[in-house]
This record gives C-alpha cells, structure tokens and sequence, in this order.
C-alpha cells in the first residue's frame, strides 16, 4: 500500500509502535497524514489521524500514557491534510525505549507517519526526577548518594502522598504521578530504607 502504516480497521483499539533500541529521552513525536493515495478504482483516499495519545514503556510490557500537568492524560492534536507535518512537545520529556501512538479520532480511516523526537539517555542529566517504586515499598532508587537526595528519598517514602520527587539540590516532592501503577524507570540503584 502506499505511503503510511494504515490500520486493518478504523476503531479506538488501534495503535503502533517503535522500539528505540535502548532508553532515550523522549521529548514529542511528528506526524504526517498518508499521502495521497490513490486507489485501483482510481478514488483518492484521504486518510489522517487527527489526534493521538502516547504512550510509553521501558521493557515493552508496561506502558504508561502522558499526562498533563493536572494529570490528565494528554490527547494532542494530530494532522489535518496528508502531508503537513504536525509537532507536538510533551510537557515533560519522559524514559522510554518503546513509543506508542494511540489514535483518538481520524479523518476517513486511521493512517498515519510518525516520527519520535528525544536523544539518548545514556548520559543523564544533572537535574533529575527519581521515581518512588510502587512493587518494592521499602525502597528507592536515587542516582547518586549525596545526603540531601537520600533525605529526599526518605521524606518521599515517609509519604504516602508522594507520588515522585526530584532533588536538583533541593527536594521537591509531587503528589501527581505520571506512572499509576508499575514502576517507573529508575536510575542508579535500590537503597533500602528499614
């Protein structure tokens, strides 16, 4: 067929997906319509998807939507003709090495190219988030050991409102969670707390 992926049936189940190969920092994601195409009776399909969740994941089997910042998942605004390509930045880049496009509503039948925007995540950042872990509750994970981090952890683990923490040489706390029911993607590694 020509010119996008193009799902076997237009309904809200559909999606596809892109294994980066290795975590990276996503930032947004491109789309484009499919370009015109034309059938073997000669009618000119116009097919775009025009608007979309993502959905993220680590290991391939847990994938979490974004969310905005009053936690809602995000529904962003997709394509309008088939080949303007529309850019959308999330509010706050995310870990993953596996990308999911999940369409919402479409013109005509779902299609759609996409592009992922990020860079790798080999080299982490000096201001980072770190994930409270909701499979091993008496733990955290932090990325290094400098003492106001761990008295960030440990605050966090004291709380149960507290969601995710980011030390950046302060603490600071959040009680809305982008990851609701697995564990996020953690750097360093776990630190008991008894």
């Amino acid at each position: 067929m020509s010119g996008s992926w193009s799902s076997n049936v237009s309904d809200q189940y559909q999606w596809i997906q892109v294994d980066l190969g290795k975590l990276h920092e996503v930032h947004g994601v491109i789309t484009q319509g499919r370009n015109e195409y034309i059938a073997p009776d000669g009618l000119i399909w116009d097919q775009w998807v025009t608007s979309y969740e993502i959905l993220y994941s680590v290991d391939g089997n847990h994938f979490q939507p974004t969310k905005n910042s009053n936690c809602q998942v995000t529904n962003f605004v997709g394509n309008s003709d088939h080949d303007t390509m529309v850019t959308n930045i999330l509010s706050d880049p995310v870990y993953a090495q596996f990308v999911r496009v999940h369409p919402t509503d479409w013109y005509s039948h779902i299609s759609l190219r996409f592009e992922v925007l990020g860079c790798s995540a080999d080299k982490m950042a000096e201001h980072s988030t770190y994930y409270k872990s909701l499979n091993f509750h008496r733990s955290i994970t932090t990325q290094n050991s400098t003492g106001s981090c761990i008295r960030c952890a440990v605050k966090c683990m004291r709380a149960p409102e507290c969601k995710y923490f980011k030390c950046d040489g302060g603490c600071h706390l959040y009680t809305c969670s982008k990851e609701d029911n697995v564990v996020a993607f953690q750097f360093g590694s776990y630190i008991p707390f008894n």
